[in-house]
C-alpha cells in the first residue's frame, strides 16, 4: 500500500487543467480516479531510481534524502535484497553534519528528511553508528527549533519567530518513529506536545491553515494540500500511538476538508491550493494553484 501511494503522487504530478467543486461539497467518488496500468508504476520507478543515482545533481539535502528514503520502502516492501543493500551503503556513507540548522524552515526539512532517513535504515539494519546519526540530528533540531515554553517548532520567517503546520506535522512524524525505533520517551513526548499545539492553533474546522503569528495570534494561508496532507499523516500517527480518539477524530476531518476543497472531480488528481479567503495571503498572490 506504501509503495502504491508514492507511485500514485508521482503519477498524479503531471499537470493538467482542475475541476474542482465551486460549491466545495461534491461528495469524493473513488471511480473518478483513473486507472493505473503497470507501465505506469514502473516509468514513476525508473524516475525515482534515475533521480536518486550518485552522480544525479540534487537541489538540496532534503530531496537526495527523500529519494534515498522512498527507494528504500520499495525495495523492502518488493523484496529487492540488491537494491537495499546498495542503498544501506549510500546512506551509510551520508555526512551527518551536512545540515547548517539556521532557524529557517528548509533547513528543518532537510535536517528532519535526513533523520528519518537514518532511522528507517537503522530499523532494517541495527547499526548503532546509524543510530547514532539519527538521535545527533533530532538533538541539533530540538536545540535550535522547539520551543520550550510554547512545546512546538519555530522557525525564522523574514525575521520572525513563526510557526508552520508542515514543519511540525513533519517533526512530530519525525521525532514520533525514531521514538518508536529507539524507544525513547524524549522523543515521544516532544512529538505529542508539538501535536496538541499544531492541533489547538493551526486547525480550524478541520482545516490545516500554513502559519501560525504568535504575536497576532492569527493563522495565515489556508486550503493548501500539502498542509492538509502532512498534518492529517501526523495525527494519524500520534493516533496509533496514543489510541486517543481526538486525534483521529481530527484527521477525519482534515481529510475531509481535502476531499472537499481539494479534489479534482473531473481526473480524480488533487489541487495544490484552493483558497476562497484572499485576506489569508499576500496581495496579488493566486488563491487557486493546480
Amino acid at each position: 500500500m506504501k509503495i502504491l501511494s508514492i507511485l500514485f503522487l508521482l503519477v498524479f504530478l503531471i499537470p493538467h487543467t482542475v475541476h474542482a467543486a465551486e460549491d466545495l461539497t461534491m461528495p469524493f467518488s473513488a471511480s473518478m480516479i483513473p486507472e493505473i496500468k503497470a507501465e505506469d508504476l514502473k516509468k514513476a520507478e525508473s524516475y525515482i531510481l534515475a533521480k536518486a543515482e550518485p552522480e544525479a545533481k540534487y537541489s538540496n539535502i532534503k530531496d537526495h534524502a527523500e529519494l534515498l528514503y522512498t527507494l528504500l520502502n520499495t525495495y523492502k516492501i518488493t523484496d529487492n535484497k540488491e537494491g537495499l543493500t546498495g542503498i544501506l551503503d549510500t546512506v551509510k556513507n551520508l555526512q551527518v553534519d551536512a545540515v547548517k540548522f539556521d532557524g529557517t524552515e528548509d533547513k528543518l526539512a532537510a535536517g528532519l528528511a535526513l533523520a528519518r532517513l537514518y532511522t528507517a535504515v537503522y530499523r532494517i539494519n541495527s547499526n548503532d553508528g546509524l543510530k547514532e546519526k539519527s538521535l545527533l540530528q533530532l538533538k541539533e533540531i530540538e536545540k535550535v527549533y522547539f520551543d520550550n515554553q510554547k512545546k512546538a517548532f519555530f522557525t525564522n520567517i523574514d525575521g520572525q519567530k513563526t510557526i508552520t503546520s508542515t514543519a511540525n506535522a513533519n517533526a512530530v512524524i519525525t521525532f514520533l518513529e525514531a521514538a518508536e525505533e529507539f524507544k525513547d520517551k524524549h522523543l515521544e513526548e516532544i512529538a505529542k506536545s508539538s501535536i496538541q499545539y499544531l492541533k489547538n492553533k493551526l486547525i480550524k474546522d478541520g482545516e490545516a491553515f500554513h502559519i501560525f503569528a504568535p504575536d497576532k495570534s492569527k493563522v495565515y494561508m489556508d486550503g493548501q494540500l500539502s498542509d492538509n496532507a502532512i498534518t492529517g499523516i501526523a495525527l494519524l500517527k500520534i493516533y496509533k500511538t496514543s489510541k486517543d480518539e481526538q486525534y483521529l477524530e481530527t484527521a477525519k476531518a482534515v481529510a475531509g476538508f481535502i476531499q472537499k476543497r481539494l479534489y479534482d472531480e473531473k481526473f480524480g488528481g488533487f489541487i495544490q491550493r484552493n483558497s476562497n479567503s484572499p485576506e489569508n495571503y499576500p496581495k496579488g498572490e493566486e488563491l487557486f494553484i493546480n
